[in-house]
């Protein structure tokens, strides 16, 4: 029976293909492993640095029925952030996102924008919009039907979101 050496021409390396083969598909998949992961890295970073969460460019309700009946009164809809303090990507979202003029802008001109704190939810909305997850975010008209539901999103993300179906169930339509 003839070695498997026998089959590769003289002086090529032993499994060099091989060894090639499984370092480009290891480095690939770690790529992908943190191009999915980068929101839960940057906000562990975030923590770790210790850096201080610069404050939103609007102004957050944190009673969700006082943001429903401002809503209401001005004919707006309501723009929730379900969030905690431990969630990597919601704290890069208090990083990056909330603290941008531009989506300050957007929330102030078309919403009434209120975050929850799902640990410290003493009106149970998150169980009311069945949230699983952190961070989720719901467009709801002020009666507090769902128009959009997303999750963790970048600034230009929250921006498209924002701009999506902004008319629909506008009170006195």
């Amino acid at each position: 029976m003839p070695s498997p050496d026998s089959a590769r021409p003289a002086g090529a390396p032993v499994a060099s293909r091989s060894r090639r083969t499984n370092v480009v598909l290891w480095v690939g998949l770690l790529g992908v492993v943190l191009f999915m992961q980068w929101p839960m890295i940057k906000g562990w970073g975030y923590r770790a640095a210790n850096r201080p969460v610069p404050p939103p460019a609007f102004a957050w309700h944190t009673s969700f029925a006082a943001a429903q009946a401002e809503a209401q009164h001005e004919g707006r809809l309501l723009f929730v952030d379900f969030q905690a303090s431990w969630c990597p990507p919601c704290v890069v979202m208090a990083h990056e996102v909330w603290p941008d003029p531009e989506v300050g802008r957007a929330l102030s001109a078309e919403f009434v924008p209120v975050s929850i704190d799902v640990d410290t939810d003493t009106e149970g909305v998150a169980a009311v919009y069945a949230v699983r997850g952190v961070p989720t975010v719901l467009v709801l008209d002020s009666g507090g039907r769902v128009l959009r539901r997303g999750t963790y999103m970048s600034r230009n993300q929250v921006l498209r979101f924002l701009a999506v179906d902004t008319d629909r169930g506008r009170a006195g339509e």
